[in-house]
């Protein structure tokens, strides 16, 4: 434990029932659809061409593939919001995933604001603009309203909208 970690405090990010399904959803649509068109196609539900080989070498498994790779894609982007917020003696702002650990000074942050997740979801996302890029996280967590009146205080430019 460094000796700047002693007063340092966690807040940890919460996931309501709807957020849940807004996050988990994605991935089992686009994990499931190739696998079921691909069964219907060969089971005989759709009808097929004329010739056997009037189909693209390459189908179903690019098209379908497409899919699988969107699922990745989000499934990166859900592991990688941040789980737990410290907030520590120095002014530094820590955001841990299950995939990495970002690190914001409090004087950089410029902005925090609700904003769209992928694909165009909403439920609770936001997204905090910093000097070097932008993090978004999950806007349901203990304390909420102390970690943001502490980043207000530290930060006299920060804006908060719609928090």
């Amino acid at each position: 434990m460094r000796a700047d970690d002693t007063l340092s405090r966690d807040f940890d990010l919460y996931l309501l029932g709807s957020q849940q399904f807004i996050l988990i959803m994605p991935l089992i649509i686009f994990g499931l659809f190739p696998i079921v068109m691909v069964v219907l196609i060969y089971s005989g539900s759709f009808p097929h061409p004329p010739a056997a080989d009037a189909k693209p070498p390459y189908f179903p498994w690019f098209p379908f593939g497409l899919f699988w790779v969107f699922a990745a894609l989000h499934a990166w982007w859900v592991a990688t919001l941040p789980r737990r917020i410290t907030l520590t003696r120095d002014q530094r702002l820590e955001l841990r995933s299950w995939l990495k650990v970002r690190t914001v000074n409090v004087s950089r942050i410029l902005r925090i604001e609700p904003t769209r997740g992928r694909f165009g979801l909403t439920g609770g996302i936001y997204r905090m603009l910093c000097e070097d890029g932008k993090i978004h996280f999950i806007g349901q967590f203990n304390d909420q309203h102390v970690l943001l009146s502490q980043l207000r205080s530290m930060n006299g430019r920060l804006e908060l909208r719609g928090c």
